[in-house]
């Protein structure tokens, strides 16, 4: 996750209570008391159908991934994230047939970048990124390089956890949430509040803030 991400989500997709925990957090995304920023806010209550919709989107290029991590960046890009799941020679056929999409070597693993109409509109809303052995990722159609290159960012200070740590030290739950408060925060929100890493878990019951 790079150092400069606005927010960092892991979402259990085995979990039976999933839908139910999409639906709180979309509901306490609209809460000013949560302190989020305006586009996190945004984007998690859009999550209700765009979650599903994602999860069709891949199982229809044969991946299942039991877990799913949505990274915002801080120019407003996001990327969705899971662990890779086979060897390249399988995935090259998996995205011609399921994406139309075709995959080439780069530097950092390999990418498929999503093709034009003939109006100059995408063919297929994302780019797809192997980056090395780590991770599958999607991302906004045209976006391929950019992400990669923050992907490759690091800490200045490797000591201090990241927020791709701080979530997965969260105890389980259908959602957990870190994001960085206290700039572009939601109406209503305290403006005054000082800028800081907050944490969430969001279940079928209720969405419960971490200290």
């Amino acid at each position: 996750v790079p150092p400069a991400a606005e927010a960092v989500t892991l979402i259990d997709l085995s979990d039976d209570a999933l839908p139910e925990a999409l639906a709180n957090l979309a509901e306490g995304a609209r809460t000013p008391q949560r302190q989020l920023p305006i586009r996190v806010a945004f984007a998690l209550g859009q999550w209700t159908w765009q979650v599903p919709l994602l999860r069709s989107t891949l199982s229809q290029a044969g991946f299942e991934p039991q877990q799913l991590v949505h990274i915002a960046l801080p120019d407003g890009t996001s990327a969705w994230a899971w662990s890779p799941g086979c060897e390249l020679d399988p995935l090259t056929t998996n995205l011609e047939q399921g994406w139309s999409l075709s995959l080439r070597a780069t530097p950092y693993g390999a990418v498929a970048i999503a093709g034009r109409t003939e109006t100059g509109e995408p063919a297929f809303p994302y780019d797809f990124i192997a980056y090395g052995a780590s991770a599958f990722v999607l991302v906004p159609a045209g976006r391929a390089h950019a992400v990669a290159q923050r992907l490759a960012e690091r800490a200045s200070d490797p000591s201090e956890p990241g927020l791709g740590e701080a979530a997965d030290a969260l105890e389980a739950a259908p959602i957990r949430l870190v994001v960085r408060t206290g700039s572009l925060l939601t109406p209503g929100a305290d403006a005054a509040a000082p800028r800081s890493v907050a944490a969430h878990r969001i279940d079928a019951q209720s969405w419960t803030s971490v200290p």
